[in-house]
C-alpha cells in the first residue's frame, strides 16, 4: 500500500519510517506522542522479530519499542518455528500489543490454500478496537503512560 492510500482510511496524519521525514524533526517522542495507536500492517516476519528484539534502528521502531499505547500486528510470515513462536510469546507479555486474526492464504508455490496469514487490515482495526474497548492496555483511560521518558 502506498502511504496516500493508507492516508485515506486515516486522520492523514502519516509518516515515512525514516529519520528524514518531517514528522521526526521532532524526534520519536513527538510521534508517539501524536498517536493514540500503531499498527503494523503489514507485519513481515523481519519487522516482528526486530520488535521482540528490542531494535531501535529507525524512528517508528523506536516509537514501538517505548510505547505503552497499543500496537496491532497483522502477520504476514512465511512460517514458523520454536524459535520464532518463543519471541511471538515475549510481544505478548508486553500487554500492549494485539495480533489481528489470520485468515487462509494460498501458497504461491502450490497454488493451494495451506497457509494463513494477518495480512488483513480491517481485522488489524478490529484488534486494537476491540482491546482499547476492554481498557486491555495501560493509559488507555487517558492516564498517563508509565514509560519512562
Amino acid at each position: 500500500m502506498t502511504l496516500e492510500a493508507i492516508r485515506q482510511l486515516t486522520t492523514g496524519a502519516l509518516a515515512r519510517d525514516d529519520w528524514a521525514d518531517p514528522v521526526f524533526v521532532r524526534g520519536y517522542r513527538h510521534f508517539e506522542q501524536m498517536s493514540e495507536c500503531f499498527g503494523v500492517f503489514p507485519a513481515t516476519l523481519n519487522s516482528a522479530m526486530r520488535l521482540a528484539n528490542g531494535v531501535c534502528d529507525t524512528p517508528a521502531m523506536m516509537a514501538l519499542q517505548m510505547t505503552d499505547k497499543p500496537i496491532g500486528i497483522a502477520s504476514a510470515f512465511p512460517g514458523s518455528n520454536l524459535l520464532i513462536e518463543e519471541k511471538l510469546s515475549g510481544l505478548r507479555k508486553r500487554g500492549n500489543i494485539v495480533f489481528a486474526d489470520t485468515g487462509p492464504a494460498m501458497r504461491t508455490s502450490s497454488g493451494r490454500y495451506e497457509a494463513r496469514t494477518g495480512f488483513n487490515l480491517p481485522a488489524l482495526f478490529a484488534a486494537i478496537n476491540a482491546a482499547n474497548e476492554l481498557s486491555a492496555f495501560p493509559g488507555s483511560d487517558g492516564e498517563e503512560s508509565h514509560v519512562d521518558r
